[in-house]
């Protein structure tokens, strides 16, 4: 048996599976994205095995076999993607109607910001807050030793 090396960008790792020995070995980090989860998560898939068992290779290493791999992955259900939502041409006019009533209802006295007319001189901005003079520092308060009574 022998360990894969981490696949370079070149080729997917579904393609690279396929190409190997069914008895090399990978490890957790050369997992691809459809396999690799939490190592938690996927210790429980294996407990209910959904996931194959890996090969204990040392005390502190496990690896699975390419082949187990990729008899997962063909085993995994081929899911298409829906069809996105297309709206009708009435649809639309309802939903532009819908959205011009609430935005005039939201400010019927104002309108839109890019349409303002600022007064001569004016700026977007609202104006700095007037600043204070600075003034000397209050005297800090001392405290005095507590008295002690005579011995």
């Amino acid at each position: 048996m022998t360990t894969i090396a981490s696949p370079g960008p070149s080729l997917p790792l579904w393609a690279i599976l396929e190409r190997l020995d069914p008895d090399t070995l990978i490890s957790y980090k050369d997992l691809g994205p459809v396999e690799k989860k939490c190592r938690v998560h996927l210790n429980r898939l294996i407990d209910r095995g959904e996931f194959p068992a890996p090969v204990q290779v040392s005390r502190n290493r496990k690896a699975w076999r390419a082949g187990d791999i990729v008899a997962y992955r063909k085993s995994l259900p081929v899911v298409e993607p829906a069809e996105p939502k297309k709206h009708t041409p009435e649809a639309r006019a309802r939903m532009r109607a819908a959205w011009e009533r609430r935005r005039a209802a939201a400010r019927p006295d104002k309108p839109h910001s890019a349409s303002r007319v600022l007064p001569s001189g004016g700026s977007p901005y609202p104006p700095e807050p007037q600043r204070r003079e600075l003034t000397a520092p209050r005297p800090k308060a001392t405290v005095k030793p507590p008295v002690r009574p005579p011995d």
